[in-house]
C-alpha cells in the first residue's frame, strides 16, 4: 500500500519541484503568446504563495498540490500585475494578457465566508492514479473543517471529465455553470474526515 504524507507548507528545496509540476498546468495559457517556458518558470516561481497549499509526499518525493484561497490570499496571489510587467515585459504582458481574456473562463465564486475556495489541484504524472489526488481533496477538507469552513468551493473545466468524476465520487456538486464551459463544485462537510500521516494543520 501507498503510504502518502500530506503536509501544509514546504521548504524551500522543494520550491523548484513545485513549479516545475505548475509549470505543466501552466503552459497551455500561454500557447501562442511570446513568454517562453524559463520565463514562465520565473514568473511562476514569483507568483506562488507557498503557506496556501497543501502538499503530497511519496517516500519524500513531491506527488501533488492542493491551493486554496483564504480571504484575499492563495496560492497564486504573490505576484501583482505591476510585478509581472516588469518581470516579461510590456510586449509578453499584453500578449499574456489578451490571450488570457480570450481563452481563460472567468472563475465563479460563492461569496460566503464559511467557504473555502480550492485553488487548483496538481499531481505529478508519475503519480497518477494512486490516490494523491483524492486524499489531497480529503485533507483539504478536513483542514477546512479544522478552520471553521463549513464548505470547499472549486471550478472545473467541464470538458475534464476525469477531475469531474473524483469530485462527484468525494460529494461535491455543481451549482453553478458558465457559458465557456467551466463548472462550479461544491463540497458540503457534514462529518469529519480523519487521515493519517497529515500535518496540514
Amino acid at each position: 500500500m501507498i503510504s502518502i504524507h500530506i503536509q501544509r507548507g514546504i521548504p524551500s528545496h522543494y520550491h523548484q519541484d513545485v513549479v516545475d509540476l505548475y509549470y505543466s498546468e501552466c503552459e497551455r495559457f500561454v500557447a501562442g503568446t511570446t513568454i517562453d517556458a524559463n520565463v514562465l518558470k520565473t514568473v511562476l516561481a514569483h507568483t506562488i504563495n507557498w503557506d496556501y497549499a497543501l502538499y503530497a509526499f511519496i517516500d519524500s518525493k513531491l506527488a501533488g498540490v492542493a491551493g486554496f484561497q483564504i480571504e484575499n490570499q492563495s496560492f497564486t496571489s504573490k505576484l501583482t500585475p505591476p510585478q509581472l510587467l516588469k518581470l516579461i515585459g510590456l510586449k509578453a504582458w499584453l500578449s499574456y494578457a489578451w490571450n488570457l481574456m480570450l481563452n481563460t473562463p472567468q472563475p465563479l465564486h460563492l461569496t460566503s465566508k464559511s467557504i473555502l475556495r480550492h485553488n487548483g489541484l496538481v499531481v505529478a504524472d508519475h503519480y497518477k492514479r494512486l490516490g494523491v489526488g483524492e486524499t489531497l481533496l480529503n485533507a483539504l477538507a478536513s483542514f477546512a473543517q479544522h478552520h471553521g469552513f463549513k464548505a470547499l468551493s472549486l471550478n472545473v473545466e467541464r470538458n475534464n471529465q476525469a477531475a469531474t468524476s473524483l469530485y462527484l465520487k468525494l460529494g461535491y456538486q455543481t451549482v453553478k455553470r458558465s457559458k465557456k464551459g467551466q463548472d462550479l463544485m461544491l463540497r458540503e462537510l457534514k462529518s469529519r474526515i480523519l487521515l493519517s500521516k497529515c500535518s496540514a494543520f
